[in-house]
């Protein structure tokens, strides 16, 4: 049975909670911090790319994900950029 969450740690250390979604299904969202991965195994996960929804690379790389990530909670626009940023500068997932 897949996962429906997961949790991605930041260079701060610091924790975000995702949801697991289909890379398709991000066209319905409008705001939100996202990761997209490629499975290279069970637990292991290349990751595409970092960033928030309305970022134009997001479009251009959704067709080559296998596996996407949203984190919805983040209040505001600066807030979904400092996480994206976070969690470009080290990707690791717990």
């Amino acid at each position: 049975m897949k996962r429906r969450f997961r949790y991605w740690t930041g260079f701060s250390g610091r924790r975000y909670l995702f949801s697991v979604i289909q890379p398709d299904e991000l066209r319905d969202y409008e705001d939100g911090v996202v990761l997209l991965t490629q499975n290279r195994g069970e637990e292991e996960r290349h990751v595409l790319w970092t960033g928030t929804i309305g970022d134009e690379t997001l479009s251009s790389l959704i067709d080559q994900a296998e596996e996407a990530f949203i984190h919805l909670l983040a209040a505001n626009d600066e807030e979904r950029n400092r996480i994206a940023q976070d969690l470009t500068h080290k990707l690791s997932a717990v």
